[in-house]
């Protein structure tokens, strides 16, 4: 199991750059590969540039190598999302958050499954930097090793769709 819990991925997101500084701290700490993501992920996004400073430096603390790694990737291009789509993703990222709540409480099988829905949804998600950590801390992969553990979504027949079988 990973050792970054929910909790402190909310703390990533709150609004107080005090709240935000204490969860890069205490990701600062930890020596697990999504801390280091997620480290990073502050580095490139947060609002505060001292709290993006110092999301780099720790994450480059912990293992530089895997930082430089991460840095020296292409960032895919931000485009515009039509409201279906935004909505789309809107939903794929709920249901990767149920997939991480399963996985804090131990069920694999569910967490797996809810990743894989989450594709289903809005298969755009395996560019999403947030989505590909749960899909590491759920499986202990990397990128597309991790994204081929996902079980494979059974596909209905029209009449099944039709019939909500």
């Amino acid at each position: 199991m990973s050792a970054v819990d929910k909790q402190l991925v909310k703390e990533l997101k709150s609004r107080d750059v005090r709240r935000r500084k204490q969860a890069v701290q205490k990701l600062g700490a930890i020596s697990d590969p999504v801390a280091i993501k997620l480290l990073i992920a502050v580095s490139r996004q947060d609002a505060d540039a001292a709290l993006r400073e110092m999301a780099l430096k720790a994450a480059r603390e912990r293992n530089p190598q895997m930082v430089d790694t991460l840095l020296a990737e292409k960032s895919k291009p931000s485009t515009v999302l039509s409201p279906a789509a935004q909505e789309a993703r809107k939903r794929a990222k709920a249901t990767a958050e149920e997939a991480f709540t399963f996985h804090i409480n131990g069920s694999k099988e569910n967490a797996l499954k809810s990743l894989s829905k989450a594709l289903m949804i809005y298969p755009e998600m395996r560019h999403d930097a947030y989505f590909m950590n749960i899909v590491q801390a759920v499986t202990g992969e990397d990128d597309e090793a991790g994204l081929a553990l996902l079980p494979k979504p059974v596909k209905k027949s029209f009449f099944g769709n039709l019939l909500g079988k």
